[in-house]
């Protein structure tokens, strides 16, 4: 069974690739060529809104749109067989992740024929389930609230759980991303149903890290973005980070990445983002007597990044963690072997000197 790939970082024969970091969907399954109604509906409702798309922005909106009627459509013929045969396997196979950066199954013509669509109930959700010849798990959208409308759809590899997109207000549009099991932590919010993240829920500094390696082999600060600390997360972060910290990352982030990407212009495509490497994180207690708005925070964390047989390693001066989801405040610099980096002094806990050096313990007999 061939495993499908949504844009990763370094991943190449990409089989899937859908939003594009313009907001495209460059590769996906386009409709057939028969209009659809729901194509016609969805068409004249963009006419409706009297807006001009010009170059990039038009075909992003076009392509967007396909992706909606498809999504539509499935949903049709889901909620049109809830009482009868589930829909087939090529239907099924139709739909792919909204996000990018998805490792999952997507069996090749010679396995379609093994696989097997059913509908089945789980508790008060009705679910349409994929399976392969040996009974694992390829793919299960549910509707959850027996609405006929299918509002969770998930995705496996090797029968294990590794993505599902979340219709939280029952209008057939994906609006939350989570990657489980061997594809992470992430759990991603897009409020404004664009396609884009806007927001973490939950973001380990591993993958707030990865994150940014992508960002710059795409040169799309849009994939950064949700990673940075903002105005909003003062009130989470507490004592641990001072707002102007905040406000000056806010204030030049774009800049700066646009800096760092000239930098690294030799990462590419196929750059991969190897491991995440950090001391302990110091713990700042919030008042929560659960511990629920502690705040940790790490310090001069690095990522390994592989090009061939290049290394690149970047060094993050302060990641911050609270409430399950990491922020960075800083883009981070480049380290070389003659020139070692820390973190700019904290404000906050001035205990820890930008380039003081931890001296050797003392050995037994030292005067």
């Amino acid at each position: 069974m061939s495993c499908g790939q949504t844009g990763g970082l370094g991943v190449k024969n990409v089989e899937f690739s859908d939003l594009s970091k313009d907001g495209s969907f460059s590769s996906i399954s386009e409709p057939s060529p028969t209009r659809s109604s729901v194509q016609i509906l969805c068409s004249g409702w963009l006419r409706s809104q009297g807006t001009k798309f010009i170059g990039e922005e038009i075909q992003m909106k076009r392509r967007l749109l396909n992706r909606v009627c498809l999504a539509i459509s499935i949903s049709l013929v889901l909620a049109a067989t809830a009482s009868a045969a589930p829909p087939t396997v090529q239907q099924m196979l139709e739909l792919k992740p909204t996000q990018r950066f998805v490792d999952y199954d997507a069996p090749g013509a010679e396995r379609v024929s093994t696989l097997k669509a059913d509908l089945v109930n789980e508790g008060k959700a009705k679910v349409w389930v994929l399976r392969d010849a040996s009974g694992r798990f390829c793919r299960r959208f549910i509707d959850s609230d027996r609405d006929g409308v299918v509002d969770q759809w998930i995705y496996y590899r090797d029968g294990v759980e590794v993505y599902r997109d979340i219709d939280t207000n029952s209008n057939g549009r994906a609006d939350q991303f989570r990657w489980l099991n061997a594809g992470g932590t992430r759990w991603a919010v897009d409020s404004n149903e664009d396609g884009r993240i806007d927001a973490y829920r939950v973001l380990s500094p591993e993958e707030a890290t990865r994150e940014f390696v992508r960002a710059i082999t795409l040169k799309d600060f849009s994939i950064l973005e949700p990673t940075l600390a903002k105005a909003a997360d003062a009130a989470l972060f507490g004592r641990a980070v001072a707002p102007e910290r905040i406000k000056e990352l806010a204030n030049g982030a774009r800049e700066q990445f646009i800096a760092i990407s000239t930098k690294l212009s030799d990462l590419t495509a196929d750059s991969q983002w190897v491991r995440f490497e950090a001391s302990v994180p110091m713990l700042v207690p919030g008042d929560a007597p659960d511990g629920s708005r502690d705040v940790a925070v790490y310090r001069n964390a690095r990522a390994v990044v592989q090009t061939g047989e290049q290394t690149d390693v970047l060094q993050f001066g302060e990641i911050v963690v609270a409430n399950r989801c990491a922020k960075l405040l800083e883009m981070p610099t480049i380290v070389t072997p003659k020139a070692p980096v820390v973190a700019q002094t904290n404000t906050v806990f001035p205990n820890v000197v930008p380039g003081a050096e931890t001296p050797e313990p003392a050995q037994p007999g030292d005067a």
